[in-house]
């Protein structure tokens, strides 16, 4: 028996069809131009020889995606379509396995905006009509790159958005990851594309500093639950299109619509069997809490967290999960909460918080001290390691001290509690020292570790007024010393606030509370959230001592502030030792 040969083309070839491009091509990203190889003879219908050239420029050919591929021919010109911007790619690796070069993500974003304008402008460099030279994403420039994105073609334009049923492997990056098809998301280029930007700019600065150091735990136990959970792909492709539209990269109806179809699907999760889905249900809307606090609207937080104490009720409290790591991203999560807005725990109760033991181990590492919690040491012993100046030591000290005094009021009841004229009078001392201090002349050349010092200044002297005058901290930022902060935090990098996560943690905590909904309070507060739980991923005890520590200093400020109190200050003219005897 004589066997046929098979003409039909290989699986990574392409396949034109009328309607679009193959699903070979479309389901890849970043996307790769459909593309026909010329045969040797284009009339011959049982298929000839191909060219060994395929390195050849002119051997290769886009196909048009809005006619017929049969009408092609070897003299017919190249089709340039125009391309999507694509993202400097993190591979899976970097996050299974760290490294200590860091990757900001803002960077990341300014990076992506520029390629968005460059692919805006046409091959003779003249800008088209509607871009503008500025920073701003006006209505025109965003709806050119929304038309980009989609190539300005119809097939492509319906092909976006049309599900791909076939059970071939993603390509390219999402190789790396898992076959796209078995996770339960539309598997759409859009959402291919969100995807992939949320796994490599998205998910990296969830609990790090800088976006570069994952903890291991996050590596080994969160990121490979996002990959599998029956709900989680789909509130990363939210989150990506939030960061997106956050960026000024896409128009905010995308991530309202995916927002409505992401909570018509944990409603719809919530209703089955709370015994099985539970603790997914919690992990979820955890993640829906991070959203609106870093992207969204500081209102919509607090529905989120009603709803996660009303579930926590069904499983018995914190006490009675069985899910140990999400019950320690909760209560990391509601302190942070609770610092970044000066209010109550929505989870605990102030009793349970008190009571919770939290010991801290003496050997962790000198770089997570934070100046809330007691050490054996000092900052002034360990400065050297610190790379911190006698200055910002002695100030650091002082504060240690101020806040140890606050907090034995509540974790040492045992004890005489401090009277709270002296602990006013002890914080109007320090600052008035700290005020001393002449402000920095920051210029071009100015060292990194002055403007640290500097920096420590600013926290000092707003945590210090805060206590001495019982007012909440937010009270105590004016618009210059927000000015101030903004810069020098832009100015240090996180990379180097990542040499000293323990003081950058205090730092944010301080200046939180001030934060608008506004771009640069976002920031603030999603920084000090990845650093809170950098450190708590990292030690889950010292990072949750270090938020509950700050968090009731704020609560003795509110609580305090409501009692009348005398002048302090002519107590805060002798001195704290002469105070101390009062």
């Amino acid at each position: 028996m004589t066997v046929q040969p098979d003409h039909r083309m290989p699986m990574s070839w392409c396949n034109p069809r009328k309607d679009g491009p193959c699903a070979n091509c479309l389901r890849r990203y970043p996307p790769v131009p459909c593309y026909v190889q010329e045969l040797d003879d284009p009339n011959d219908g049982h298929g000839a020889t191909r060219k060994n050239s395929l390195q050849s420029e002119h051997s290769l050919r886009f196909a048009d995606h809005g006619t017929s591929s049969g009408s092609s021919s070897s003299t017919s010109p190249s089709i340039q379509e125009p391309q999507p911007p694509t993202y400097s790619a993190i591979p899976l690796s970097r996050i299974l396995h760290p490294i200590e070069d860091p990757y900001p993500y803002h960077e990341a974003i300014l990076a992506i905006k520029q390629e968005i304008k460059q692919a805006i402008v046409d091959d003779t460099g003249e800008v088209q009509p509607g871009f503008v030279e500025d920073e701003s994403p006006s209505e025109n420039k965003l709806e050119l790159v929304h038309k980009r994105l989609k190539f300005m073609d119809p097939g492509m334009q319906e092909a976006m958005h049309k599900r791909l049923d076939s059970p071939r492997m993603v390509g390219g990056v999402l190789s790396m990851l898992n076959t796209f098809n078995t996770m339960p998301v539309k598997t759409t280029l859009r959402n291919t594309e969100l995807f992939h930007f949320f796994h490599n700019f998205v998910a990296p600065t969830f609990c790090s500093v800088d976006g570069g150091s994952i903890p291991p735990l996050f590596a080994a136990e969160i990121l490979p639950w996002m990959m599998k959970s029956p709900l989680m792909p789909n509130v990363a492709i939210l989150m990506a299109s939030a960061a997106q539209n956050h960026a000024g990269m896409v128009k905010h109806s995308e991530t309202l619509m995916i927002k409505a179809h992401v909570l018509s699907l944990v409603n719809k999760f919530i209703q089955e069997d709370f015994f099985l889905v539970g603790n997914q249900a919690l992990r979820i809307v955890i993640h829906l809490v991070v959203l609106e606090l870093f992207w969204g609207n500081a209102e919509s937080i607090w529905p989120h967290m009603q709803g996660i104490k009303q579930m926590l009720k069904l499983r018995g409290g914190l006490q009675g999960m069985n899910d140990p790591l999400n019950a320690h991203v909760l209560i990391v999560t509601d302190y942070e909460l609770a610092c970044a807005f000066e209010r109550e725990l929505d989870l605990q109760s102030m009793e349970s918080a008190i009571a919770t033991q939290l010991p801290i181990r003496d050997n962790y590492p000198a770089r997570a001290r934070c100046p809330v919690l007691p050490y054996p040491t000092t900052f002034q012993e360990c400065k050297e390691t610190l790379s911190l100046s006698l200055t910002a030591a002695e100030i650091l000290d002082d504060v240690r001290f101020l806040t140890t005094s606050i907090t034995a009021c509540f974790l040492l009841p045992e004890l005489e509690p401090t009277k709270t004229s002296k602990i006013q009078s002890t914080a109007a001392w320090l600052h008035k020292r700290i005020s001393a201090i002449p402000p920095l002349e920051i210029v071009s050349i100015t060292p990194t570790s002055d403007i640290i010092i500097d920096t420590i200044r600013l926290s000092a002297l707003v945590y210090t007024s805060a206590i001495q005058t019982l007012t909440p901290l937010s009270q105590n930022f004016s618009p210059d010393l927000q000015e101030r902060m903004y810069s020098n935090l832009s100015l240090v990098g996180l990379h180097n606030w990542k040499e000293i996560p323990g003081i950058f943690l205090w730092i944010l905590l301080v200046a939180a509370p001030c934060a608008k909904d506004d771009h640069r309070g976002r920031f603030l507060r999603k920084q000090m959230a990845c650093t809170g739980m950098a450190i708590g991923l990292e030690d889950f005890l010292l990072g949750t001592a270090c938020l509950r520590a700050f968090w009731l200093v704020q609560r003795w400020i509110a609580r305090e502030g409501l009692e009348p109190h005398g002048d302090v200050d002519a107590e805060a003219e002798a001195g704290p030792d002469t105070a101390s005897q009062s």
